[in-house]
């Protein structure tokens, strides 16, 4: 215990101890500051340096300076880098991160400086001017400093940083900036043949001298007290230095002093008291006549700056009584500004106005605040016009008293008020015309507040102006596309990029109560008078009346279109029907009747291989048919482009005499497409090209990367693309015709169905691409942009192990409601070895799963009577997570073929089913129960 309490005296002493004190090595950082401090050729003088450096020496305080410009030391001693910093103005800001002795060495005030040509004069003239200043400087940063002011004039300025006054003069003289900020104490050492001063100066400072945290503060004190010590003697170093740097020294005092050594010798004993006493008095009449002379000086300078300010200065008294008057203007308020002295504003002023004069005027000097009033006063020289005046207490010693004033910046602005009532008149004219549209507009700001909204848009959003104004567009407007998915608007885009004329389409506007109008239109972004985006205007109209009649004529389309097709299909379909009935009937004349040894398994062969061509077409003509349904949902796998066009394109124009060019890019992207779907769509433009070149000419096949921005001409969101091209040499479109050529059942062929095409089309939107066609005479080019992916190929799995059929012995449950399609998936299963329990709906399905014991399920989506296979997937997964479920479809609403994992599913098997399906299937079960990827 007594260990412990000896280690925490020990931190409590050492924590305590001072970092610096006057023993150590103080570093004292100086900066260009003539003639305060000044730096050439690396000697440092100066005022403040060597005021510094006599009381250090004095008092042996162990220092050493060094060199830098204001903006390094400056930080420097607030990251303690350095001890000392001089000279540097005092603040209460700056004292929070640095100390400061509480000695002044000088009391030193801001100028703005200008070229003699400047026509700056006042504050209010700099106004859109480039000021160079000095970073930090205390009048430019300080309270009420420069920043204050013209912050509080509302005044708009550029700055040019300089390192030292010396740059900052240097700037303006170049003609690098309209003006400077520098210390009063500088001008007279710059210059001045282009620059001079305005009638602009900066509230006074003191001059002090900056510590870093970690000094000691008897070294604070020490420096103190000598710096006391020397203002109180008259011929102190200080006192000497401080006459040269205000040029006010005069021989007088050492003439004087000279006389009185004099008289001192010869009357040393009989007037020693006269002379002391008469050295002392002309010393204090001395003083009085130089405070004196430097008041008047300083009054008439002050006089002279405010009247040549464009504002007029007025001084009042709490009762309102003009005091003082500093005006470069002959007349005020109508009348001789002479005749004003001694009058009160309510003997001038009208009576509403004269009463907020008062209180304006009261409130400044009883509470010390800054007013401001603005007021107008009708038929001075015939018209009206605008004032504006700022109230700020003002303290004045009059026969050794403080009197309290207030002062008023008086600014005429009638010219300014007449332009913000032209621009009012202006806006509220544009307001009229946006609330009388019939197009709903609601313009939001930057950070997408609504700020504005017209009449229309009130109506159709169903809310009040004050409901609106203020709010979150996103909070207020709710929007969706058709399917019911947000819709994106590219606000930041609009903002920081100005995309122009966004259009709006196919947009749903959610209301409180749920229903929603389709709207369309635009969203633009909204310039200032300084050609800034400042907003987004959002201009919309209801079309859902449009947009229902627009359906209704294409629902009445697809009804014609169906008629057509359903005939088609029949024509088609018994065509199929009628040659498997032709070779089923032969089968049976052939073979039924025969013995055993009689059958030809050749002919048999023969026979079955033109039905399974047929079944094929069958096959082909369905999922045709699929494609412009709601389902038939691609089932998209990474897939190399080059290689699919390859493949495709020369078993097409094999043995004929069409030369095929490719222009690959060899580090094209993958697409991810449905490889059999996207096989019809190259396939059947490279056919169309076959034909039109009548098996004789060129064909050039070309992939390329495409980047898309968010403006694009294909009205694709932005990012990576690929972009394939197929051209031909043939006779080409015709122009009549081109735009048809994807609409269902157009075709220009003998035998055509007239889907070929649109089928392409199809393909190609649900695959979120787009399809281009352009022809002229000299030939064909189809486009097709589709998404990249940066997925790779996934290999078809070509496992080692095979499928013995004698030996697979698996417990199948399958689920379909048609009789014939359980009994022959059974029969081909059993084939394989396995055993099928085939049930017709979902509930029979959860009622013998428990009690049996299967290997996997098959479940077909669509069940007549009863439960189907998505929904008794979703029951027995609860139930038994790991089941492994293969959903089994020729047709699929809810595209669960295509997205089978987002429901659960384990697997897929496509209708109708083909032996190679089939053992596919029991190949990646086996994989997927050995825990290998399937």
């Amino acid at each position: 215990m007594k260990k412990f309490l000896l280690i925490i005296f020990a931190i409590f002493i050492f924590s305590n101890t001072p970092l610096l004190n006057s023993s150590d090595m103080l570093v004292v950082g100086v900066w260009n500051n003539p003639p305060l401090s000044t730096i050439q050729d690396g000697k440092i003088t100066g005022f403040v340096p060597d005021i510094f450096r006599y009381i250090a020496e004095k008092e042996g305080i162990n220092f050493t300076f060094v060199e830098d410009s204001w903006d390094s030391l400056y930080k420097k001693i607030e990251d303690g880098e350095i001890d000392i910093l001089l000279p540097i103005g005092f603040s209460k800001e700056r004292e929070k991160i640095m100390n400061f002795n509480n000695e002044d060495i000088f009391i030193n005030w801001g100028k703005i400086i200008v070229r003699t040509d400047s026509n700056i004069r006042s504050i209010i003239d700099l106004e859109g001017k480039s000021i160079a200043v000095k970073q930090n400087d205390i009048f430019l940063t300080g309270n009420e400093a420069l920043l204050d002011i013209l912050k509080s004039f509302k005044i708009n300025s550029s700055f040019t940083y300089g390192k030292d006054y010396p740059e900052i003069t240097s700037l303006v003289s170049s003609n690098k900036a309209d003006a400077g900020l520098i210390s009063r104490i500088y001008y007279p050492y710059i210059d001045k043949s282009n620059i001079t001063t305005s009638s602009i100066i900066l509230k006074p400072i003191e001059v002090r001298i900056a510590f870093s945290k970690k000094v000691d503060k008897t070294v604070i004190e020490k420096l103190d007290h000598s710096l006391i010590l020397l203002k109180k003697d008259p011929s102190s170093i200080y006192n000497q230095m401080l006459n040269n740097l205000l040029k006010t020294n005069s021989p007088f005092s050492w003439i004087l002093l000279n006389v009185l050594y004099f008289f001192i010798i010869l009357f040393i004993i009989s007037i020693i008291f006269l002379i002391i006493l008469r050295f002392q008095i002309n010393k204090k009449t001395l003083a009085l006549e130089l405070s004196t002379q430097k008041a008047l000086e300083n009054e008439n300078k002050m006089k002279s700056i405010i009247s040549a300010m464009p504002e007029n200065a007025l001084l009042l008294d709490k009762n309102g009584k003009y005091i003082d008057i500093f005006s470069n203007q002959d007349k005020l308020f109508g009348q001789n500004k002479d005749d004003l002295f001694g009058k009160t504003v309510s003997e001038i002023l009208p009576q509403n106005i004269s009463s907020q004069f008062l209180h304006c005027i009261n409130d400044a000097i009883t509470n010390k605040t800054l007013n401001t009033l603005c007021y107008k006063i009708d038929n001075i020289d015939g018209r009206s016009k605008y004032f504006q005046g700022r109230f700020v207490p003002v303290e004045i010693f009059e026969d050794n008293k403080k009197v309290e004033y207030a002062l008023s910046l008086l600014v005429d602005i009638t010219e300014r008020k007449i332009l913000e009532n032209e621009l009012k008149d202006e806006k509220d004219k544009l307001n009229t015309i946006l609330k009388s549209i019939m197009e709903s507009v609601v313009v939001l700001d930057k950070s997408l507040n609504i700020i504005f909204c017209n009449k229309a848009a009130e109506n159709m959003l169903g809310k009040k102006l004050e409901e609106l104004i203020g709010k979150d567009f996103n909070e207020v407007i709710k929007l969706q596309t058709i399917d019911g998915n947000d819709y994106y608007i590219p606000f930041d885009d609009i903002i920081e990029r100005g995309l122009m004329g966004y259009i709006i389409t196919n947009c749903k506007l959610i209301k409180e109560n749920g229903d929603y109008i389709i709207i369309e239109d635009s969203v633009a972004p909204l310039y200032n008078a300084q050609s800034d985006i400042s907003g987004v205007v959002f201009v919309f109209s209801d079309v859902t009346q449009k947009k229902n009649l627009e359906m209704q004529i294409l629902k009445n389309q697809k009804l014609e279109a169906l008629g057509i097709l359903a005939a088609g299909i029949a024509h088609d379909f018994n065509n199929y029907l009628g040659a498997i009935t032709s070779y089923f009937e032969l089968f049976k004349l052939k073979f039924l009747n025969s013995s055993y040894k009689d059958i030809n398994l050749l002919e048999i062969e023969e026979l079955i291989e033109p039905i399974g061509m047929i079944l094929g077409k069958s096959k082909s003509l369905t999922q045709q048919l699929l494609t412009f349904s709601k389902g038939g949902s691609p089932i998209k796998k990474p897939e190399d482009p080059k290689k699919l066009l390859t493949d495709i394109s020369k078993l097409l124009v094999s043995g004929t005499s069409i030369n095929i060019n490719y222009h690959f890019n060899e580090n094209v992207k993958n697409i991810e497409i449905d490889y059999d779907q996207f096989s019809q769509v190259i396939s059947n433009i490279i056919i169309n090209a076959k034909e039109a070149l009548r098996d004789k000419g060129e064909i050039n096949i070309s992939v390329d990367n495409l980047k898309l921005t968010i403006k694009n001409n294909y009205y694709l969101p932005e990012g990576e693309y690929v972009e394939i091209k197929i051209s031909d040499n043939g006779p080409g479109i015709p122009q009549s015709i081109i735009e048809k050529i994807f609409d269902p059942f157009f075709t220009t062929k003998d035998t055509g169905s007239g889907l070929g095409l649109s089928i392409c089309h199809s393909i190609v939107t649900k695959h979120h691409g787009k399809i281009f066609v352009n022809s002229t005479e000299k030939g064909t080019e189809f486009k097709i942009i589709l998404r990249a992916t940066d997925k790779e190929i996934i290999s078809e799995n070509s496992s080692s192990t095979s499928i013995d059929i004698s030996k697979t012995d698996l417990k199948i449950l399958y689920l379909e409601d048609e009789a014939m399609l359980r009994e022959s998936f059974s029969l081909l299963l059993n084939e394989f070895g396995c055993t099928v329990t085939a049930v017709e709906n979902g509930e029979q399905v959860l009622e013998i799963y428990d009690k049996s014991k299967f290997d996997f399920a098959v479940f077909d989506l669509t069940i007549k009577k009863g439960m189907g296979g998505i929904d008794t997937a979703k029951i027995l997964l609860e139930k038994d997570n790991d089941a492994y479920i293969v959903v089994t479809s020729g047709y699929s609403e809810d595209d669960a073929i295509a997205y089978y994992q987002k429901y659960g599913f384990k697997d897929y098997l496509i209708k109708p089913y083909k032996i190679t399906d089939i053992t596919k299937l029991l190949e990646r079960y086996q994989n997927w129960k050995r825990g290998e990827s399937i």
